[in-house]
């Protein structure tokens, strides 16, 4: 597994700046992504793994890119194998549906992270061969304060890539490599959580960093914001 630190150690040394630049991030995204995420969010403590947050869940996800129409591979599963796949883990899901990362101990640390990694990969969202993207934005959405969404773009780009490979000789964003296999997939998983952990534990006590609507909604989506403001202000330099 090829990682690099460079982006990470920028960004927990400097998160501040990106702080203040990703106050509005949420509406860069805007539309449906906002909407259906926060509605997820709601319906989770009205009615946790209910009809209604699996559905929004599932409503999330196509509006975050996870569905297109047409002859095309981004293709999600049909909703009743995406609940049945959630709900089979239910049981667990409960019992950490309070949890939140930053009162995990270390020692713990290893254990939980193993869990979820094992509820991860058996989820079923996306009809690819790839799991990490859709089943951690499924997790996301049913346990947000303790897993951040993971996906291509910002995520394994930030801990994938160094910053002077982001991007071609007009400025345009190069294609993220893939990650060749599931036991791969599994790895960053373990690595993003572990990060996630590490970052969240740095900056928590800091009065600025604020739980609040529209996109700031748990500190692992505060961490998965400013990776996208890290990934966006390298653009905007190039």
């Amino acid at each position: 597994m090829k990682t690099t630190e460079t982006n990470y150690n920028e960004l927990k040394s400097n998160y501040g700046k990106y702080l203040s630049l990703s106050k509005n991030i949420g509406f860069f995204f805007g539309g449906p992504s906002l909407h259906f995420h926060n509605r997820a969010l709601t319906e989770k403590d009205n009615d946790f793994l209910g009809d209604n947050h699996l559905e929004l869940i599932y409503a999330t996800l196509s509006s975050w890119g996870m569905h297109r129409m047409g002859e095309t591979k981004t293709k999600m599963v049909d909703f009743k194998i995406f609940k049945e796949a959630v709900l089979k883990h239910q049981k667990i899901l409960l019992e950490l549906k309070e949890l939140k990362i930053e009162n995990i101990s270390i020692s713990d640390l290893p254990n939980v992270i193993s869990t979820l990694n094992d509820i991860c990969f058996s989820l079923k969202s996306s009809a690819s061969k790839s799991y990490l993207v859709g089943n951690s934005k499924t997790l996301a959405h049913i346990l947000p304060n303790i897993i951040p969404p993971i996906d291509r773009q910002y995520t394994i780009r930030f801990f994938a890539t160094e910053p002077t490979t982001f991007l071609d000789t007009k400025g345009k964003f190069k294609q993220v490599p893939n990650l060749k296999d599931i036991p791969e997939e599994k790895e960053y998983f373990n690595h993003i959580m572990n990060k996630t952990y590490d970052f969240i534990n740095h900056i928590k006590s800091n009065p600025e960093i604020k739980i609040e609507q529209p996109f700031n909604t748990s500190l692992p989506k505060i961490f998965d914001n400013l990776i996208v403001t890290y990934i966006r202000n390298v653009r905007q330099k190039g």
